[in-house]
């Protein structure tokens, strides 16, 4: 895709790294909030005409972003105030020295070179004495290197254990391990062949998403907490997020939270993690970043009020106060997730009458005002099975907005069953 031409603009500047279809509802929303925003990635893949229908705010160099003096240029031509920091896992840390040269407020270079690596993260973690999941690296992904420390994993850790490269993000290449024979058997997904593993103790607890604003003080503040639904063993991809009620679990990971900005002084950005809470009743941190989580949460936060693109332009761009809505909506998002391996639409006839995957197939006509949104990617004659990692999310999700979670969760798991119909 060629470049299209800087237009001059009175909306403040907002950088981005990356330009993927993944991106779209974020860049939505930067653009409805009155930004205009710039966005830099070698393989530029947005939706077709997204670019030419937001021209008025939108502009795309087919530049790779690791070229960061090449960026830093553009920044100045552009005239670009501000950043923000999207899901692109671990190529994050650009963004860190861009801020720094262009002193765009935002996370540092060495912020976000910690919290991308998790092996990093852990020795920051065991340097402050945060509460910190026991862990061991692996210099290589060689079965080799998992044969010399077997002794050291299993006396420090134990079984079951987490096993995941250190760059990884998504989920992908994560594993959970019951025994010696999966653990001598986890191949690490070809990206990661050269890359480091780590091995974590499993956290026997409840699992949560945690969404914050850190305010230009240094302050984190909750935007959204969600508990999950995992795949079953061996895969730890998320299925399903549930609006959690701000328990003493919440305050006990944003208590963390501010902890891990104030020791990273990080302020007027974003900071998302997965983590437990432990049956001993600590906050773990298990994979953090000072971004917006992806895998369509965001869609989930804005429902509860807490459009966090339009926290940033208040907060950060115009400098205003935070005002954060704290009513608690009962609601899920379920993506499609199958316990067994299926043919999406085996029976034709069932296919051809339009009746697979149609809300009024599934519920009734009061259940259906229950729904907020869904989109069904899957393909007919597709086989599917248990999702494996991030990208998986694209086959589709059900959205819904209950009296209690109990409901949204049934329904849900209703909806995703039906799918599995005539296979």
């Amino acid at each position: 895709m060629s470049t299209i031409c800087p237009i001059e603009r009175s909306q403040p500047k907002v950088l981005v790294l990356g330009a993927s279809a993944e991106f779209v509802p974020f860049l939505d929303r930067l653009m409805e909030e009155g930004l205009s925003v710039v966005c830099f990635d070698k393989n530029i893949a947005l939706p077709e005409d997204y670019v030419a229908r937001h021209q008025d705010q939108l502009t795309c160099y087919p530049i790779d972003f690791s070229d960061t003096q090449k960026v830093i240029e553009i920044v100045a031509k552009e005239h670009i105030s501000h950043s923000i920091a999207l899901p692109v896992g671990r190529a994050l840390v650009h963004l860190g020295t861009i801020n720094e040269q262009c002193h765009i407020a935002g996370p540092s270079f060495k912020a976000i070179d910690t919290l991308t690596d998790k092996n990093k993260f852990h020795e920051f973690c065991s340097q402050y004495k945060l509460n910190d999941c026991p862990y061991v690296l692996l210099e290589d992904c060689s079965l080799e290197q998992r044969k010399a420390k077997l002794d050291l994993i299993e006396k420090t850790l134990g079984y079951p254990m987490i096993i995941k490269p250190t760059y990884g993000s998504g989920s992908l290449g994560a594993a959970l391990i019951n025994n010696r024979q999966e653990l001598l058997a986890y191949q690490a997904p070809e990206r990661f062949i050269n890359d480091t593993l780590l091995v974590e103790k499993y956290i026997d607890g409840t699992e949560y998403n945690i969404n914050t604003f850190v305010d230009d003080k240094g302050v984190c503040h909750i935007l959204a907490l969600f508990q999950k639904d995992i795949t079953k063993p061996p895969y730890r991809q998320e299925t399903a997020y549930y609006v959690d009620d701000y328990s003493k679990d919440g305050l006990k990971l944003l208590e963390l939270f501010n902890e891990v900005a104030k020791l990273l002084n990080l302020k007027s950005c974003f900071l998302s993690a997965d983590a437990f809470v432990g049956k001993d009743n600590k906050p773990y941190i298990i994979d953090i970043s000072p971004r917006l989580t992806g895998n369509n949460v965001l869609q989930l936060i804005c429902y509860l009020g807490n459009n966090p693109l339009a926290v940033y332009k208040r907060c950060v761009v115009d400098k205003k106060e935070l005002v954060l809505n704290k009513t608690i909506k009962p609601a899920c998002v379920r993506f499609f997730d199958f316990d067994k391996e299926i043919i999406y639409g085996r029976n034709q006839e069932q296919a051809k009458d339009n009746e697979l995957g149609k809300l009024s197939s599934v519920f009734n006509e009061q259940e259906q005002k229950l729904v907020v949104d869904y989109e069904n990617n899957l393909v007919l004659g597709q086989s599917y099975g248990t999702m494996t990692c991030g990208h998986d999310i694209y086959r589709g999700f059900i959205f819904l907005s209950c009296d209690n979670l109990a409901q949204a969760d049934e329904l849900s798991r209703r909806y995703v069953k039906s799918l599995e119909r005539g296979n």
